[in-house]
């Protein structure tokens, strides 16, 4: 325990003493120095006066005594190892004084031993320097005990173990609702997409149900009113435009398909998608509705994703035949009977083309017209049947889009005719347009009703051909044929040019077409039938009046003059142009041209006689062609009507055209003689005297004043008169006579002039006076 060393001597003292063995030395007895028995190496001293090397203590656990003489451990065992006690090393790996800090523990700096990892912890490597190195239990295990070099095992199901866990099932972390915790559960989970749990310690995932995601994109609350932390899933309705079959994960795991849509929620089968409806498409996928209408000029039939659908199982371009608006589907809308539609990609009824004029389009969605109109009817534009039939006075061959106006000449007379017959003769058929103001007009149909505007379309018509006018069989208009120049007709419906009548005589038809004669012929004219001028000359149709005739205007023919009047000229216009027969002819025929026989003896004839009806009247002689009345010569008479010549005045008497009597013809109602002096017969008596009226005649002529007629006078006294004496004083008695008495009809009855008396002169009707005084006077004196 002590020892005792020369060199180490007492204070001062030269002697040694015992000293107390220095600790980290033990001295055995007989120890001459104090660290000459050093404690060996793997142990220490803190104590003095050790005795053996039993006494030295070995290394401290934790520390090592990495040399001898210690007297204490020479530092702390390195961290990653232990020392169990007599470690020689800080790193001991023998295993008896220590070694590396096995898995399972550590070892810090100065480890006696190595440190078990916590329970709750575990290590897998050795030579851990820290608990650093301990790691908590790892998440999902626990670690039930410390020391462990691994986790002790899973944490239970239905918990979840966050690093660190002592026991399988910590009670703090118990699953919470709506998380899962299988077994090895590191911490509630969110069951993966298309599971979920409802209720806590849950282990394991449900399938999320068909209908319904389960997603942790969000949280809940817990019943306990907890607010469960992270994301969980929980089962929500399969949203519009997706299909959640079991198991579904999210919302939009299974969408609805393109061409598809959904408009309810909990769908659970893609095949309960439904097919995009027909006239929409439905773009993408997981759509609520479809994208939008199908694009205008395509169809869509069903589950199209496109606008413009073109495969023909989704839809397709319109093709020709239809129209496809916007929105169209599930077949284009074909485009209606009395349409068609030639071309594809058609967006609009107004597309569909009215049915071509004249063919007929009798079904819906048609490429082209599916029918010709047939003859007799028409077709207008957008006709479905060939049902109207074509309209009275039009025809409608084959194909016609509308009732045909027949050409002039031609004419239908009944509904439904395929061709025009002609004009029948005696009318026309001229194309006229009907003037309709105010109708309820219709179109012919085959069951006999009618509608139509065709009704004003110009055609031919039957129309009674007109007076003036001849109608042949196809005649076009009214006035085709004309009755000619020279004829008229004041009826109508004649049928050729022979019931065209002449024009009538004394009438002339100057033009063609006449209804009635142009006018009456011209005077100066006359006109036989068939007159074509008013002035005609041709000597068929009527010429310039005939001599021995007069023609007034509408003349037939020449008028002759009528007796009593003769016209040697041609053109005479009227009766005035007649002149009267000659004076001392008679005209007793009609139309003559000159008068040619004399007014017979014993007749006169004034200008314009007819017959001799004028007997030369009392005191006048009318020899053959008299004139009037001729006065018979001085020294002639007559005394008896309707002679032809004159008597030789009787002696007695005297016969003077100077001493006569005036003779005048009256036209009267009675024709009479009026005579302006008194005649006296033979005897002296008066056979007619003034104021008297003759024998009425048939004189006509106008008044004739003034004819002076001789008629036997008494001779005068004073005178005497043989036979034809001419004048009263042609024989007078001679001087130295006289005669007292008329009548005398010689000188010898004249009167010797008494004696006594004298007569100066011849003619004296008595003496010229008693002889002068101184005289005397015989017989015969003078």
């Amino acid at each position: 325990r002590y020892f005792c060393d020369n060199a180490n001597k007492c204070n001062g003292q030269n002697y040694t003493q015992p000293e107390i063995c220095p600790a980290g030395y033990f001295c055995p007895n007989g120890t001459t120095q104090a660290r000459l028995y050093p404690c060996a190496v793997g142990s220490f001293s803190n104590r003095t006066g050790l005795a053996s090397q039993a006494e030295c203590m070995a290394c401290s656990a934790g520390s090592f005594c990495a040399s001898e003489g210690l007297s204490s451990p020479t530092g702390l065992c390195s961290a990653s190892f232990y020392c169990s006690g007599g470690a020689n090393t800080s790193t001991p790996t023998d295993g008896l004084t220590g070694g590396p800090c096995p898995a399972g523990s550590y070892c810090v700096a100065g480890s006696p031993e190595p440190v078990p990892c916590p329970a709750g912890t575990f290590s897998n490597v050795s030579g851990a320097a820290s608990n650093s190195t301990c790691s908590s239990c790892t998440s999902g295990n626990y670690c039930g005990r410390a020391g462990l070099t691994a986790p002790s095992g899973l944490c239970y199901r239905g918990f979840y173990c966050p690093g660190g866990q002592k026991v399988p099932s910590p009670p703090e972390f118990a699953c919470p609702l709506g998380f899962v915790c299988p077994v090895g559960s590191s911490w509630y989970e969110s069951c993966p997409g298309g599971t979920f749990t409802g209720s806590g310690y849950s282990w394991r995932c449900s399938v999320c149900p068909s209908g319904y995601y389960c997603s942790a994109d969000g949280y809940v609350i817990a019943p306990s009113g907890q607010l469960s932390t992270g994301n969980f899933t929980v089962p929500t309705a399969c949203p519009p435009g997706m299909v959640c079959p079991n198991g579904t994960r999210i919302s939009s795991q299974f969408m609805c398909p393109s061409g598809t849509f959904n408009p309810f929620s909990k769908l659970q089968r893609a095949e309960d998608c439904l097919a995009c409806s027909a006239g929409t498409y439905c773009a993408s996928d997981g759509l609520s509705a479809p994208t939008g209408k199908c694009a205008a000029s395509y169809y869509c039939i069903s589950g199209a994703t496109s606008p413009t659908p073109t495969d023909g199982l989704t839809g397709n371009i319109c093709p020709p035949g239809s129209y496809c608006p916007n929105g169209t589907g599930p077949s284009p809308i074909p485009c209606p009977p009395g349409t068609y539609g030639p071309s594809e990609g058609s967006s609009l009824l107004q597309q569909c083309l009215a049915c071509t004029p004249g063919l007929y389009c009798s079904q819906s969605g048609l490429v082209q017209p599916d029918g010709i109109c047939p003859s007799g009817f028409y077709c207008e534009s957008g006709t479905t049947s060939p049902h109207l039939l074509c309209l009275s006075t039009y025809y409608c061959p084959e194909s016609s889009a509308a009732p045909v106006g027949c050409p002039a000449g031609q004419h239908t007379e009944s509904p439904g005719q395929p061709a025009c017959a002609t004009c029948p003769p005696g009318y026309y058929c001229e194309v006229v347009t009907p003037n309709i103001t105010s109708c309820n007009t219709s179109n012919s149909t085959a069951n006999g009703s009618s509608s139509s505007p065709y009704l004003q379309i110009p055609t031919a018509r039957p129309s009674p051909c007109p007076p003036g006018f001849y109608c042949l069989a196809g005649t076009r208009y009214a006035h085709q044929y004309p009755c000619p120049v020279q004829t008229f007709s004041n009826t109508s419906r004649l049928e050729n040019i022979t019931q065209c009548s002449w024009c009538p005589p004394g009438l002339y038809c100057g033009s063609t077409g006449l209804s009635q004669p142009s006018g009456p012929c011209e005077p100066r004219y006359f006109c036989t039938s068939g007159a074509g001028v008013q002035n005609p000359t041709d000597g068929l149709t009527g010429d310039l009046c005939y001599t021995g005739g007069y023609c007034p205007g509408g003349s037939s023919h020449t008028l002759l003059c009528p007796p009593g009047s003769f016209n040697p000229s041609r053109g005479g216009a009227t009766l005035g142009d007649c002149k009267p027969c000659t004076a001392g002819f008679v005209c007793d025929a009609y139309g003559l041209v000159t008068p040619v026989k004399l007014c017979p003896a014993g007749y006169y004839c004034p200008a314009g006689q007819a017959a001799a009806t004028l007997t030369c009247p009392f005191g006048f002689y009318c020899p053959e062609g008299s004139v009037i009345p001729l006065t018979c010569a001085d020294g002639y008479y007559q005394d008896t009507p309707g002679q032809s010549s004159c008597k030789l005045c009787p002696s007695g008497f005297y016969c003077s055209t100077a001493d006569h009597c005036l003779f005048t013809v009256y036209s009267n109602s009675m024709a009479a003689a009026l005579y302006s002096c008194t005649v006296t017969d033979f005897n002296g008596t008066a056979v007619m005297s003034f104021g008297s009226y003759a024998s009425p005649t048939n004189a006509t002529s106008n008044s004739t004043a003034g004819l002076q007629f001789t008629q036997p006078k008494p001779c005068p006294q004073g005178y005497y008169c043989p036979n034809g004496t001419r004048l009263p004083g042609e024989f007078p008695c001679p001087a130295g006579t006289f005669g007292a008495a008329q009548y005398l009809q010689s000188a010898a009855q004249c009167t010797a002039c008494p004696g006594g008396y004298y007569c100066n002169r011849s003619g004296l009707a008595s003496p010229s006076g008693p002889c002068s005084p101184a005289y005397y006077c015989t017989l015969s004196s003078s």
